[in-house]
């Protein structure tokens, strides 16, 4: 059975922490995996950067086991079904299927989405207020329309982060790093 670190980008949500810490442990010890808990905290005041964040929680994942599948999953959604199992397929998997917003890069690399059909993959929003510094990204649609060009340096490959601390709890282990995050969008 294959390794799986859950990757959780994170930033000032804590009750949503415990409602996703609440539905999902008991759910992934159904579903039989192994698996690791991993809280990428964002550092500092500066605008939520998702992506930044599940790219320094994979780094940071491997050098705590060897995993061999990366499920990344948002601490607001919370899955209603059991059989959307918390595991790798053959392909890229999109396990929230009523959440699909974008390819996010996939099919430039020659992939297709698996996704499980409709009534596995309902998820559950946890109700909220958008956070200070977590509003969308007026630049996103443009970025997206040229990810062909600019995937191969910016990701994992043109990562920099600090870690700030480390905290290992008995259900996951809590990651703050500073991502030297701008105060706003305008100085992206």
């Amino acid at each position: 059975m294959p390794w799986v670190a859950i990757i959780i980008p994170f930033t000032n949500r804590h009750e949503h922490l415990k409602h996703w810490l609440y539905f999902l442990h008991p759910m992934l010890m159904r579903q039989q995996l192994d698996y690791g808990v991993y809280v990428i905290n964002q550092d500092g005041e500066g605008v939520f950067n998702r992506a930044k964040l599940m790219n320094a929680g994979y780094v940071e994942a491997l050098k705590q086991n060897d995993y061999d599948c990366f499920v990344f999953s948002d601490v607001d959604l919370v899955p209603l079904d059991d059989r959307n199992i918390y595991k790798c397929f053959d392909n890229p998997r999109h396990l929230s299927v009523a959440m699909d917003k974008f390819n996010f890069r996939i099919v430039f690399r020659g992939m297709s989405i698996s996704r499980p059909d409709s009534e596995t993959g309902r998820y559950k929003m946890i109700k909220h207020h958008r956070d200070l510094h977590s509003e969308a990204n007026p630049k996103n649609p443009d970025k997206l329309r040229h990810t062909q060009r600019s995937m191969d340096k910016d990701g994992i490959n043109s990562l920099k982060y600090t870690v700030k601390e480390i905290v290992k709890d008995a259900l996951y282990t809590f990651i703050t790093v500073d991502i030297q995050a701008p105060a706003n969008y305008k100085n992206i």
